[in-house]
This record gives C-alpha cells, sequence and structure tokens, in this order.
C-alpha cells in the first residue's frame, strides 16, 4: 500500500481544488482566517491591506499571498465586491 506523504494533510485543505500545492493550500488558508478574523471583529469587508497583514504576520510572502488571493477568487471561494475589499463565499 501507498503511504501518504505527510504534506497531503495541507493539501486536504483545499479538497475542492485542483492543486498539489502545499504552500498555496496553506496560504489559501491563512487567508480565509484572515477574513473570518475580520468579519467576526464587526467589520463589513475584509480590506486588501488587513488580508496582507495578517499573511505577513504568519511570515508568507507577499507573493505567494498574492498567488493564493487569486487562486481563492478565480475559485470562487472570496469575492471582491469593491475594490480591494473582500468577503467570503458561503461553499
Amino acid at each position: 500500500e501507498l503511504e501518504r506523504h505527510p504534506s497531503n494533510v495541507f493539501l486536504d485543505l483545499l479538497p475542492h481544488d485542483n492543486t498539489d500545492d502545499p504552500l498555496l493550500a496553506i496560504t489559501c488558508q491563512t487567508i480565509v482566517m484572515g477574513v473570518e478574523r475580520e468579519l467576526a471583529n464587526g467589520e463589513p469587508v475584509a480590506t486588501l491591506e488587513a488580508i496582507f497583514e495578517h499573511t505577513r504576520g504568519c511570515n508568507i510572502d507577499d507573493a505567494e499571498a498574492d498567488e493564493a488571493l487569486d487562486h481563492l477568487l478565480t475559485n470562487g471561494l472570496l469575492l471582491e465586491i469593491d475594490d480591494d475589499c473582500f468577503i467570503l463565499l458561503p461553499s
């Protein structure tokens, strides 16, 4: 029987996306958690600035965060409702 690589646990963070990039999965999950935090704190949206502040706080490079943000937008998990203002779409 084939043994799964330990990084597969991170791929399960995006089970419906066609990706085999663990860093992308981790970064996407970090962005989702950052957006959820902003909304839980009573903000109507998560700004791009708040998202990048959260990812930088997790030591994620801006280029990686930008790629993950594009991925979330492309796959319909995140919606930009105004310039640099984001909400999560219900799953």
